[in-house]
């Protein structure tokens, strides 16, 4: 399963993104933050996840969305 999830960096973002990748589920992140989920990184364990560093409304994001079409889209 593909899921998108914006917000990734804050701690329900990467609280979200921790448990969907234990489940094995292909994780697309979107954050104009990077530190705080750099910090939460080595907590993974599939390491199935895309992190864009972005504002979610940017033509690259949405593109990488379009392109990916996920299953879920969590909109934090």
């Amino acid at each position: 399963m593909k899921v998108v999830i914006t917000g990734i960096s804050g701690f329900i973002g990467t609280s979200l993104a921790i448990e969907c990748d234990r489940l094995g589920f292909d994780v697309i992140g979107i954050d104009r933050e990077v530190n705080h989920w750099l910090s939460w990184r080595e907590k993974l364990v599939n390491n199935k996840i895309t992190f864009i560093h972005d504002d979610y409304s940017s033509e690259r994001s949405l593109e990488m969305i379009a392109h990916n079409k996920p299953d879920i889209i969590f909109h934090l």
